[in-house]
């Protein structure tokens, strides 16, 4: 029999039998200490010591370095591991820097794998937006919510739409392999699916990742734009339109060459029935070499956004030679563009 009393009291909490304890050994026991039965135990409650903030500068060097001592020695106080760090949860702090050795000491002293009940970017957050996959692979194999969101304030994220903004592809693997939605949409206003994250940033490994994957070229953002409206996007995000890479074009225009290819909707408004069309977008912006690729696409030149049409706002925003060059534009292809940019390995 096993008897365990509280030291201060001598209030008995506890009684197990012999098979009792042994059960749970087996279930789940990991103990530094052997047990001969019968004996009586005396626990002793604890509560966590509150740490200044020097000790608090100390465990964040330890955890930047990953120095499992100096992590250890904090633990042992005892000091509670989610504690915040500058309002930061130890976890988290430990993900962004990959501190995967300071990690493990972390949870097994019971962190909160999520990074506890305070406000902000959750562990695996914080190391997809470092691009660290094997502590993220690591996070995933102890639980982590592939699929918690975070809100900046602006737009609110998975851990997949960070990986594919920032175009780490060997992150998208461990995602998807620890169950990533590829199509995911996360609630709140103005939110976008992975694809368009992807796209938004140039990142085209990530989108040819995502397309074997089978995510949907023409799926909606909440404000119900598809991805060939990723045109607004890129513009918004400053693509720089002049920049070329190895096949003379710019991400961007890869990106919507791509995704007009694929069969993606050119036709499709921008937020409700009278809105700019990706042509539209594209001569506002001074975009030449977008407009062209969506004219050979057979985009509709004659369609109208609150009364006007791609080339009365490329007049309107004093883009005169866009309208010579898209007006003289090669006819429309027959078939669609080309998709083997996208569906090629990496390799070839």
């Amino acid at each position: 029999m096993l008897r365990v009393r509280l030291m201060s009291s001598g209030l008995l909490v506890l009684t197990l039998s012999a098979e009792e304890f042994d059960s749970l050994t087996e279930k789940g026991g990991n103990s530094d200490a052997q047990l001969s039965l019968p004996t009586d135990l005396s626990l002793v409650l604890l509560t966590y010591a509150v740490p200044e903030a020097d000790c608090l500068r100390k465990l964040s060097d330890a955890i930047a370095t990953d120095d499992e001592k100096g992590v250890d020695t904090f633990l042992q106080k005892p000091y509670d591991p989610n504690s915040a760090v500058m309002d930061v949860a130890c976890l988290t702090l430990a993900a962004y820097h990959g501190s995967l050795k300071s990690a493990k000491l972390l949870l097994e002293a019971r962190a909160h794998v999520a990074g506890g009940e305070r406000e902000g970017m959750s562990p695996l957050h914080a190391t997809c937006h470092r691009g660290h996959s094997d502590f993220a692979r690591w996070l995933l194999e102890s639980k982590a919510d592939v699929a918690e969101t975070f809100t900046d304030g602006r737009l609110t994220t998975a851990a997949l739409h960070l990986a594919c903004a920032r175009g780490h592809l060997e992150l998208l693997e461990v995602l998807v392999d620890g169950g990533a939605d590829v199509n995911q949409l996360p609630p709140g206003q103005g939110s976008l699916r992975p694809m368009m994250i992807a796209c938004a940033g140039g990142q085209l490994e990530a989108i040819r990742f995502l397309l074997k994957c089978r995510a949907d070229i023409d799926c909606t953002s909440v404000d119900a734009g598809n991805e060939v409206s990723v045109v607004q996007l890129l513009v918004e995000a400053g693509a720089d339109k002049e920049k070329a890479t190895v096949s003379d074009l710019s991400p961007l225009v890869e990106v919507v060459r791509s995704l007009v290819g694929a069969g993606a909707d050119i036709a499709r408004r921008w937020r409700g029935p009278d809105g700019m069309s990706p042509l539209h977008v594209a001569c506002s912006s001074g975009h030449l070499e977008v407009a062209r690729v969506l004219v050979q696409g057979r985009a509709d030149l004659t369609t109208t956004a609150s009364g006007s049409t791609p080339i009365q706002l490329a007049e309107a925003y004093g883009k005169q030679d866009l309208k010579v060059s898209v007006c003289s534009a090669p006819e429309p292809l027959g078939p669609p563009l080309p998709f083997s940019f996208l569906t090629a390995d990496s390799g070839d």
